[in-house]
Formats: C-alpha cells, structure tokens, sequence
C-alpha cells in the first residue's frame, strides 16, 4: 500500500505529530527523538539529505498576571512566528529581546493577518505575528495588561 492510503498518527487532542512513514512495515510511526538530520528519498530512491531547521518555542502558556515570561534562548535562528490567543476580554504583550547586557528590550512586530507592524511594539489581539532574532541571546514575552481571562503565546523560531 502507499502512504496516502493510511491514516496519519495524532494527538490525544487530534492534532497530527511529527512522524514518519515507513514503505516496508506500511504504516506511520511517531519521530521519537529531536532529529536534527533526516533523509528524504526522490522517487528513484537517490537519498536527500535535509537539515530541519525550526524549533517549536512557547513563550506564554495561559498567563492570566502581568508580568514577563521566562527567557528562551535564541541560539542560531533568525525569525519567531508565533500566534497570539487566550480567554482574555483585554490584554497587551510585548515580544522581547535580551542581549549579552541582560535589559530585554521590546521587538517590532510584524502583524501576519494586516500586513503591517503593530502599533508601539503592543499586541492587543488575538492573532499570527513575526519578530526578527538576529545577534539576541534571548527571547521572551512581557504581559503588561491583562484582564478577563488568559493569554498565550506559541510558534516556531527559525533559520
């Protein structure tokens, strides 16, 4: 059988994971490890070596106080995509970059859905947003408004 023939392997929430087919057992079985190298084979079977070069970064998770989030290293990646969402009537973060002196400074946000920086470097809605990393050690999220409910903030950082 092919691979479009099986269903692909989920979440007890119902969202897919990293996974991988294989041809010679017929079925999906989950990536257990952070592979940094995998091999991608053209249809003649000639081997394609990849680097994956993305890492899944939350930097808030159901915050419902002001105050900032814990600092996540940058490493080598160059932009954080994230998305924005929660139960809050009203809120106001900040993205944040902290360098070799330790004072986390704000970000210019790029707004995904509006096409346009945010205005004063706040987010205020719910929704998809871009900041560049380039030269920071550390990135985090700074609440400084909150009320209503709570607050989240997950992506990806990338090279």
């Amino acid at each position: 059988m092919a691979y479009n023939t099986k269903a692909m392997l989920t979440d007890v929430n119902g969202d897919l994971i990293p996974q991988y087919y294989d041809p010679v057992a017929d079925d999906f079985f989950p990536l257990t490890q952070d592979l940094n190298n995998v091999l991608i084979q053209n249809d003649d079977g000639t081997a394609v070596p990849i680097k994956l070069t993305g890492s899944n970064v939350q930097l808030l998770n159901a915050v419902s106080a002001v105050g900032a989030g814990t600092n996540t290293a940058v490493g080598q990646y160059s932009d954080y995509s994230f998305e924005v969402w929660g139960t809050a009537t009203s809120f106001t973060l900040q993205i944040q970059a902290v360098g070799p002196s330790g004072t986390a400074r704000n970000l210019k946000i790029w707004d995904e859905l509006n096409n346009k920086f945010v205005d004063g470097n706040n987010i205020t809605t719910a929704g998809f947003y871009t900041v560049s990393l380039p030269s920071f050690t550390n990135l985090r999220a700074n609440v400084s408004v909150i009320s209503g409910g709570n607050v989240n903030v997950s992506g990806g950082m990338m090279q």
